[in-house]
C-alpha cells in the first residue's frame, strides 16, 4: 500500500487530518471492522494510529479499569516522536478524555476540527465522545462547520460523514432530513452499517415497524456479516417484531441476537437487557427468560463500581430488579464513582437508578416520582432515543401500577 504524502499538510491546503494518514485503515475503523496490524505498517505514526484505535475503542466502553490502561499509553507515549500534527491533535484530545475532562478533550477535538474541517476520522471520535457523554445533539453546530468540506468533494469518507449526520439529526427530531441523510450514506457506500444504523433509527423513531423490519430483511447480507454492530442492529429488529405484537418472530430475533456474543462472558449484554426489560414489562407474568435473567445479572455484577457511565448502570440495575436483587442496586449507586461530567448528570443518574431500587422493592410511587424529576436529563446519561425509551417505559408502568 501507497504511503500518504504530506502528513504536515494544513487544512488550507486541503489536508483531511488522521483521515489521509492510513485510508485503508480510516475505512476499516468506520466500517466497524477490525484493523490488521499488516494495514499499518508503514511508518510509526501509522503504527501509532493503529494503537489510538485501540484506546478510543476502550475509551467508549466507559470502565475505569480501560481509562486507566489509556491513560497511562497517552501519558507516555513519545509525542515527539509523531511527525502528524493532526495525529498529535487527536492524541491530546484523547489524553483529555482519558483523564475524565470531558470538556476539554470536546474543545481539543473541535479546535482539530476547525483545523481540519474535512477529517472524518476525528469527526467520528468526537461524535462518540459526545454519543458517551450524552451531548450527541450539540453536535448539530459542527456539522455545518464540516459538510461544506467533505459533501459532494469526492470525500473518500462522505458516506461515513453522512452516517453520522443522519444519526444526529434522528436524535433531535429531524426525522425526514435524517432519513434522506443516512438513503445517501447508502447510496455511496452499501455496506455503511453506520448509515444502516441511522436509517433504522429513524424507522424505529416513527414507530415504522413494518418498513424497519423490511428494510433490514432487504439488507440482511449487508449488516449481518458486520461483527462490530450485527447484535445491535439485530437488537431493533427484535423489537420491532415485538411492538407488532409478532412475538414468536421477535424471540426468535432475540435468540440469534444472543448467539452473536464474542464469547459467554462478553460485556456486550446491553441490547439483551434492553430487549428482555421491554418483554418483561409487556408480559410481566411470562417466566420463559428467568434464567437468561440470571445470567444478565450475574455478568452485570462486574458494572458495580467499574463502570464511568449511568447509561450502562441502567442495564445492570434492571438486570438486578429483574431477578429480584435490590441491594445489588444499591450498591450500584453507592460505589458510583462521580468522575467526569457536571453535577447535574449526576444528580439525575443517581435518581434514575435509585428508581429502578425502588420499582425492584414494589415501591412504585417512588419510582414514578424519581423518574419524573430526573426525566429533563435523561438525555445527558447517553445512549440514544431509542435506548432511552426503556426510561419512559419504566415511568409509564410505575404510574400504571399507582392506579391499580
Amino acid at each position: 500500500m501507497n504511503r500518504p504524502e504530506g502528513l504536515e499538510v494544513s487544512a488550507a491546503a486541503g489536508g483531511q487530518g488522521i483521515s489521509a494518514l492510513c485510508p485503508e485503515a480510516s475505512l476499516l475503523f468506520l466500517s466497524f471492522s477490525d484493523v490488521p496490524d499488516a494495514v499499518c505498517t508503514g511508518s510509526f505514526d501509522e503504527i501509532t494510529l493503529k494503537e489510538a484505535f485501540g484506546h478510543f475503542d476502550l475509551l467508549s466502553s466507559c470502565n475505569y479499569k480501560h481509562f486507566a490502561r489509556s491513560a497511562a499509553f497517552l501519558a507516555h507515549r513519545p509525542e515527539r516522536q509523531v511527525r502528524s500534527r493532526p495525529l498529535r491533535s487527536v492524541l491530546r484530545a484523547l489524553r483529555a478524555w482519558s483523564s475524565f475532562d470531558y470538556d476539554l478533550a470536546t474543545d481539543m477535538f473541535l479546535a482539530h476540527m476547525e483545523e481540519y474541517p474535512s477529517d472524518v476520522l476525528a469527526f467520528y471520535m468526537l461524535h462518540m465522545l459526545d454519543f458517551s457523554t450524552g451531548r450527541t445533539t450539540r453536535m448539530m453546530e459542527t456539522l455545518h462547520r464540516v459538510e461544506p468540506h467533505v459533501v459532494g468533494l469526492d470525500h473518500p469518507l462522505e458516506s461515513f460523514y453522512m452516517a453520522i449526520k443522519a444519526f444526529v439529526l434522528c436524535e433531535v427530531g429531524q426525522h425526514e432530513a435524517s432519513y434522506l441523510a443516512a438513503r445517501r450514506a447508502c447510496e455511496l457506500n452499501p455496506e455503511n452499517i453506520y448509515a444502516i444504523h441511522a436509517a433504522v433509527h429513524v424507522l424505529h423513531e416513527r414507530r415504522q415497524w413494518d418498513e424497519l423490519i423490511d428494510f433490514l430483511i432487504t439488507q440482511e447480507t449487508l449488516w449481518m456479516p458486520n461483527a462490530g454492530m450485527k447484535m445491535h442492529v439485530c437488537w431493533h429488529l427484535a423489537v420491532a417484531y415485538l411492538m407488532k405484537g409478532d412475538v414468536a418472530e421477535s424471540k426468535a430475533k432475540f435468540f440469534q441476537l444472543r448467539t452473536m456474543k464474542s464469547s459467554r462472558l462478553a460485556k456486550e449484554d446491553l441490547d439483551a437487557v434492553a430487549y428482555l426489560w421491554r418483554y418483561r414489562l409487556r408480559y410481566p407474568r411470562d417466566s420463559e427468560f428467568d434464567a437468561t435473567w440470571r445470567l444478565l445479572s450475574r455478568l452485570w455484577t462486574s458494572c458495580i463500581g467499574s463502570s464511568t457511565s449511568y447509561f450502562h448502570s441502567l442495564h445492570a440495575a434492571l438486570s438486578f430488579a429483574a431477578v429480584g436483587e435490590p441491594l445489588l442496586i444499591e450498591k450500584l449507586v453507592a460505589e458510583h464513582d462521580d468522575a467526569g461530567g457536571n453535577e447535574a448528570v449526576h444528580r439525575a443518574g443517581r435518581k434514575v437508578l435509585s428508581a429502578i431500587h425502588r420499582y425492584a422493592i414494589g415501591d412504585v410511587r417512588a419510582c414514578a416520582d424519581l423518574l419524573h424529576e430526573s426525566s429533563g436529563h435523561w438525555r445527558q446519561m447517553g445512549g440514544s432515543n431509542a435506548q432511552r425509551e426503556l426510561l419512559e417505559l419504566t415511568l409509564q408502568d410505575a404510574l400504571a401500577r399507582c392506579s391499580h
